[in-house]
């Protein structure tokens, strides 16, 4: 048989067979497996979180300065407190510029860190194999583990973990807020739940569209392996 002739049998079994990953959950004892991985960096990561509150508290602690600004300094013209309260402000802003570089070089650490981590696991399992399983396995799908799976869990544990913690803090600190300032107006507005579940519809539906984009990668680098 051509290599021609093994590719077109390849690529159609890829085609016609599905991606079991696409149909399962999270397996059971997942997280106790990344745990580890996460506490290797235990002071970057503690130190990311930190820098994520901080930034959103200055996030919603500035427009409530500038109520100030207006309200006690520019209507009653105390010159003076808005002085005072412009450079505080711009404090703020200096204070949040500064925690998002060093989020992003903690980011950065965290992610290269359990890249190195993750691949050098990968790598030495695959390493312990017999030779009877290199026959078997897809050089792509063996090149796709070290690369887009082990970026991916890079990102959850980096991008999205903070992005989501930044959101649900912000989401209830704007709240507080809200309330502390006019409870009214607050009730009047708290149907902030429903953009939610848009969101979380799409991110389901659009999960196992990335699975043909796997297998499409996994088909595409096999050849060359």
């Amino acid at each position: 048989m051509t290599p021609r002739g093994s590719l077109g049998k390849g690529a159609t079994r890829l085609r016609h067979d599905g991606d079991p990953a696409a149909h399962k959950g999270v397996k059971r004892g997942t997280v106790r497996r990344i745990v580890p991985y996460a506490t290797r960096r235990r002071g970057p990561l503690i130190l990311l979180f930190v820098l994520t509150v901080v930034n959103a508290l200055i996030m919603v602690g500035t427009p409530l300065l500038l109520k100030v600004i207006i309200d006690d300094g520019i209507v009653p013209r105390r010159i003076d407190m808005v002085v005072w309260l412009c450079v505080a402000v711009a404090g703020l802003a200096l204070l949040s510029a500064a925690a998002t570089y060093v989020a992003a070089w903690c980011s950065g650490r965290i992610g290269e860190g359990l890249v190195y981590d993750l691949r050098t696991t990968v790598f030495t399992h695959v390493q312990k194999q017999p030779l009877a399983f290199f026959t078997r396995a897809q050089t792509g799908a063996l090149v796709s583990r070290l690369n887009s799976d082990v970026n991916g869990a890079r990102q959850a544990l980096t991008i999205l973990l903070t992005q989501s913690v930044s959101t649900v803090l912000t989401l209830l600190l704007v709240l507080g807020a809200m309330f502390y300032l006019s409870w009214q107006i607050a009730m009047s507005g708290s149907t902030w739940p429903v953009p939610c579940s848009p969101s979380s519809t799409a991110a389901r539906r659009t999960s196992p569209a990335c699975s043909p984009a796997r297998r499409a990668g996994s088909a595409t680098s096999s050849p060359y392996g």
